[in-house]
């Protein structure tokens, strides 16, 4: 249960992120947990209804993947990709990029660590936190390097450069914490 509860968090992701961004964390907000569930699914789902009660629409909804990805470039036909699930299975957003427009509101290419289309480093959200003063942290299940946690303290242009990753994570960010 604590596991399912866990991964819950995502609902909360957005509404944190945005009040984080826009500055209004440095208006008395003490402290900030943001959670990811990645490969969110139907457990999430059915936990967060446990957790509030409620019953959201889409949970009615006759499909069996209810989640949708869209890519930076706009090559996303939805039609096709309800028609053809062979079309889904080829044109995902990978984690690192899904995480780096989580982290700093840009989409971007897969693979990228908080680097931009036009292969720019992008401010992340824990540099914005550093930035109010507040204490940063990354705890993960998967190694640390990877892209969904590394989106969310380093930036490279390739999720592929783990040792890269790390180094910058340990010896160049101010996060407080990594685990």
């Amino acid at each position: 249960m604590r596991r399912i509860l866990f991964k819950s968090g995502l609902c909360l992701l957005d509404l944190i992120l945005i009040l984080l961004l826009c500055g209004i964390a440095h208006a008395g907000v003490k402290h900030v947990i943001v959670m990811i569930a990645d490969g969110w699914g139907y457990n999430q789902i059915t936990a967060t209804r446990y957790w509030t009660g409620i019953v959201r629409e889409y949970e009615s909804w006759n499909s069996a993947y209810p989640m949708s990805t869209f890519m930076w470039l706009g090559s996303y036909d939805t039609d096709q990709a309800w028609s053809d699930f062979n079309y889904v299975l080829s044109r995902y957003t990978d984690s690192a990029a899904a995480a780096t427009a989580m982290s700093t509101g840009v989409k971007t290419y897969q693979g990228a660590i908080c680097f931009g289309p036009g292969m720019q480093p992008l401010e992340h959200v824990i540099e914005r936190a550093e930035a109010l003063g507040m204490a940063t942290g990354v705890i993960t299940s998967v190694q640390w390097s990877q892209g969904t946690p590394a989106c969310f303290v380093a930036h490279n242009r390739s999720r592929n450069n783990y040792t890269q990753i790390a180094r910058e994570m340990v010896y160049d960010s101010a996060v407080d914490v990594i685990m």
